[in-house]
């Protein structure tokens, strides 16, 4: 959440100097914010593995809008500007 919470900081950064986008600073934050959603999956797979209770926790409203626009639309469209803006920085960088 913290990734999330410093967007405005970057948007704020960006808007005053654009040339930020080259820092190592705005490559780092890229890089963990799809590492957030790499380990955001991977510990609900991981908890979903070992509950062995009687009545396991249901993921069931998942399936249900408006919930299901998080895992099927934001989660692949906020990785792909993570790695756009990755690619822009890189080429900045050039």
């Amino acid at each position: 959440m913290a990734i999330g919470i410093a967007a405005p900081f970057w948007i704020a950064a960006l808007s005053k100097n654009p040339h930020a986008a080259a820092s190592s600073g705005f490559r780092l934050w890229n890089a963990l914010g799809i590492l957030d959603f790499v380990v955001a999956f991977t510990t609900a797979t991981i908890c979903a593995m070992i509950i062995t209770t009687d009545t396991p926790p249901t993921i069931a409203p998942m399936g249900l809008l408006p919930l299901l626009l998080i895992p099927v639309f934001m989660v692949p469209l906020f990785t792909m500007l993570h790695i756009i803006a990755l690619m822009q920085s890189k080429r900045a960088r050039a």
